[in-house]
Parts: C-alpha cells; sequence; structure tokens
C-alpha cells in the first residue's frame, strides 16, 4: 500500500534570496539581543536589516520584510517583533 508522503514546497511558498536575508537578519537579532533586551524592537530590525543587506535598495528590504509578515513567519506589534515559526 502507498503511502502520501509530504510534498516539496511548492515554488511560491519558497522564499526569494531578499526575504531569506531578511529573515536571516531577525534571527541573528532574536539571537544576539533576546537575552541581553527580552525584545526586538521593529527598529532594531530595519537597522540591522540596512546595515546587513546595505545594497539593497530602501524599498526592496521593506518589500522583503513585508512579504515575511504576511506568510505569518513574522509577527509586529507594539514595536516588537519575533518570529512566529521556524521552518
Amino acid at each position: 500500500m502507498l503511502e502520501r508522503v509530504q510534498d516539496a514546497p511548492k515554488a511560491r511558498d519558497a522564499l526569494t534570496p531578499a526575504q531569506y536575508l531578511a529573515l536571516q537578519c531577525l534571527r541573528n537579532l532574536c539571537i544576539d539581543s533576546l537575552a541581553q533586551f527580552g525584545a526586538v524592537t521593529v527598529t532594531a530590525w530595519h537597522s540591522a536589516h540596512t546595515r546587513d543587506c546595505a545594497d539593497e535598495t530602501k524599498q526592496a528590504r521593506a518589500a522583503a520584510r513585508n512579504v515575511l509578515q504576511k506568510r505569518g513567519l513574522v509577527v509586529v506589534e507594539g514595536g516588537k517583533v519575533w518570529l512566529a515559526r521556524d521552518d
């Protein structure tokens, strides 16, 4: 009897390189900041993303962060940001 296995992620579900870099930047910031400050601010994420991806335009960086929020990977509320799930 055959059993269904989990399908590979669809191309539309895969992150673009810019989105992946924005997510990786937040992950690194969480590792560095959570123990010291207890939370990561949106401003800190934007600053770190700008620093790490200086060759991208401001609009491209913002678009990458917005997609992460729309997909439910990142939550922004009350000036704080955190990972909703870690794939």
